[in-house]
């Protein structure tokens, strides 16, 4: 009785590590793409919380949180691991804002303390997906009517050119047309 046996050529066993690798770099693709559609757009319902809970400040107390420039939003947690503080312009120890107890805990309730907090301790910087940190300033110089939020996105920079601080006024990457030509995340 005859035993068959079947034996590969090098030129198949390489055109199936071809295909093989093929498929591989084509589903690391799609991966790191939905990977960073997801971090997208949780910044952006991010962002979105941010605003609703400042407009409801707004709508409850006659005013949204001042901020001298374009700074951080800084958020102390108790010993407890409850905020007990939020900050705006919290780079600037003299020009920072600290809301009052009632803002404070009308802000927290509209973009919930809990989704903010996520694994962090002590004093924190409110940060996009990708770890970068969110910027805000009111009056807005871009968003003329209210306040800027700008997020560097997933490059981690500013712009299209990584600058490493946020514009101090309308640039040429946030043109007037509304299609930023970036991939910072932002409210205008």
């Amino acid at each position: 009785m005859k035993t068959l046996r079947f034996r590969f050529t090098l030129v198949e066993v390489l055109a199936v590590v071809a295909l093989v690798s093929l498929l591989a770099a084509i589903g690391f693709g799609a991966y790191s793409y939905a990977m960073n559609a997801s971090r997208e757009s949780n910044t952006k319902a991010l962002l979105k919380r941010i605003e609703a809970g400042l407009e409801s400040c707004r709508t409850k107390y006659g005013y949204y949180p001042a901020s001298t420039s374009l700074d951080l939003i800084k958020f102390k947690l108790d010993s407890s691991n409850l905020i007990s503080d939020v900050e705006f312009n919290a780079t600037s120890e003299s020009n920072k804002t600290t809301l009052s107890d009632e803002m404070r805990k009308e802000f927290l309730r509209v973009i919930e303390e809990e989704s903010l907090k996520k694994g962090k301790t002590g004093d924190f910087f409110l940060e996009d997906s990708w770890g970068g940190k969110i910027y805000y300033r009111y009056p807005g110089q871009i968003n003329k009517g209210g306040f800027d939020l700008i997020a560097p996105g997933a490059d981690g920079g500013f712009g299209s050119g990584n600058e490493t601080t946020p514009p101090t006024a309308r640039t040429s990457y946030y043109s007037t047309d509304n299609e930023k030509v970036c991939d910072d995340i932002t409210n205008f």
